[in-house]
């Protein structure tokens, strides 16, 4: 670094960060400019880690049809659950990771806990959805081929990784992506698992909260991720908790 070079600053950050003893990292951080949480899963896989099926687009399709459906709700109490508590829930899939998350007042916390936790930990990834949402990703393919950025950034990922798994567009190749079927998702869903040890501390939990949740006051309840139990140091009602556990 020459001696004119003025190091890089990062915003002072007071967020707090807990590994569970089940290895599930938690992230918070209290904010109370407004009365609103952000809640967020991060799965450590993304497009890169495709192994046998890398350019086919399967972490991205998964992580569409993770919302179509639990053992507990189909892909409209999602839907329903998190809007009637005035949230907003979404997902993304990038290179090497893949985030689930839902924005919602503050005293839709409870609610969009258990919502987010049922998505990313007990999506049945139901067949009669699968064709479906194929055809909504296909109209994703076509709106991109339609955008000059999107297909310049393809070109310049292509040829600025050429030997590497960031040559692959995340949503994949639509040769490849028209080949998959309901259980290439399925046993790639499994193959991440042993390949790269997923269950809870293969997901990072964050949240972003206005205030009213403070970890030394946090009762203790249990949620289950990836068929693990899960112990969040949180205070939480009696009724959440019971909801949390089923």
């Amino acid at each position: 670094m020459s001696p004119s070079s003025t190091p890089i600053e990062f915003p002072r950050n007071d967020a707090g960060i807990w590994t569970l003893p089940n290895g599930l990292e938690l992230i918070i951080r209290e904010d109370h400019s407004s009365p609103v949480v952000s809640l967020q899963a991060w799965c450590r896989t993304g497009s890169i880690h495709e192994g046998e099926w890398l350019g086919a687009g399967l972490s991205h399709f998964l992580e569409h049809m993770l919302f179509k459906g639990t053992s507990r709700r189909d892909a409209n109490e999602i839907a329903q659950s998190v809007q009637s508590a005035g949230g907003y829930v979404n997902a993304y899939t990038s290179f090497d990771r893949t985030v689930y998350w839902i924005d919602s007042p503050a005293d839709g916390f409870e609610t969009c806990l258990d919502v987010l936790c049922d998505v990313v930990a007990d999506s049945q990834l139901p067949e009669d959805e699968f064709a479906k949402e194929a055809d909504v990703i296909r109209r994703e393919f076509s709106m991109g081929d339609d955008n000059p950025d999107q297909v310049l950034s393809k070109l310049l990922f292509r040829t600025a990784f050429a030997e590497n798994p960031c040559r692959h567009p995340v949503i994949g190749h639509l040769d490849l992506f028209n080949q998959l079927t309901r259980d290439d998702l399925a046993t790639y869903r499994i193959a991440v698992g042993k390949r790269h040890k997923v269950g809870p501390g293969h997901i990072v939990g964050a949240i972003a909260n206005e205030g009213g949740l403070h970890r030394n006051e946090f009762g203790h309840i249990t949620i289950r991720l990836d068929h693990s139990l899960v112990e969040l140091p949180e205070k939480l009602s009696k009724k959440t908790l019971k909801a949390l556990e089923n």
